[in-house]
C-alpha cells in the first residue's frame, strides 16, 4: 500500500486519501503515505488542495493517532508553501509553464491561514498539557506557510506569552 503515493497523480493521491478518511488505512501506515504528499503530488491544482485540507481538518484524522494528524498538519502546510506560496519551487518541481500557476499566496492566506491561525489560538488558549503538543504543530505549521498573517500572530504570542518554549517556537516559526 505504501507504493501507491508514489504515483503522485491527483486521482492516486485523492483515492489514498479517501482510504484514510474511511479509516481503511489507519496508524502509522496512513502517516507515512500522508507525510509523502507533498514529495509525490505532480500538478497540486486547488481541488486537490482543498483535499489535502480536507483531510487535515476531518474527524477521521482527529481521531486516529496524533502521528496521523501532525502528519497531516505538516503536509498541507508545506504543500501550500511549495505549490503556492515560493514560486521557485513551484517553477522547478510542478509543470507551471505548460498549466500555469496552479495557486498563489493570495490563496493561501484568504483561504488557509485563518484555519491555521484558529487552531494556534485555540490550543494556546488551552491549559491542557496535551493541547501544548497540538498549539506547537499548528505554529510550526502556521510558519511553514511564508504569508504575512504569520507576523501578527506570532507577534501577539511573543508580547502575550510567558511560557519560553513557546517563544522560542515562535522565532523558529519565522524562519
Amino acid at each position: 500500500m505504501i507504493f501507491f503515493n508514489l504515483a503522485g497523480t491527483n486521482p492516486n493521491i485523492k483515492f489514498l486519501i479517501d482510504l484514510i478518511l474511511k479509516k481503511e488505512l489507519t496508524g502509522e501506515a496512513a502517516a507515512q503515505i500522508i507525510s509523502t504528499i507533498p514529495l509525490y503530488v505532480r500538478t497540486p491544482t486547488p481541488e486537490l488542495i482543498k483535499h489535502v485540507f480536507k483531510l487535515a481538518d476531518s474527524a477521521a484524522v482527529e481521531s486516529d493517532n496524533d502521528q496521523v494528524r501532525t502528519a497531516a498538519i505538516f503536509a498541507l502546510s508545506n504543500l501550500l508553501y511549495e505549490a503556492c506560496v515560493d514560486t521557485s519551487i513551484s517553477h522547478t518541481k510542478y509543470p507551471v509553464q505548460l498549466y500555469g500557476q496552479f495557486c498563489d499566496a493570495k490563496m493561501v492566506s484568504r483561504e488557509y491561514a485563518h484555519w491555521f491561525i484558529k487552531n494556534v489560538e485555540k490550543y494556546m488558549k488551552s491549559q491542557e498539557e496535551e493541547d501544548k503538543h497540538w498549539a506547537s504543530t499548528f505554529l510550526t505549521a502556521l510558519g511553514n506557510l511564508g504569508v504575512e498573517e504569520v507576523i501578527e500572530v506570532v507577534q501577539q504570542i511573543l508580547d502575550d506569552e510567558v511560557d519560553p518554549y513557546f517563544k522560542v517556537r515562535c522565532s523558529f516559526s519565522l524562519s
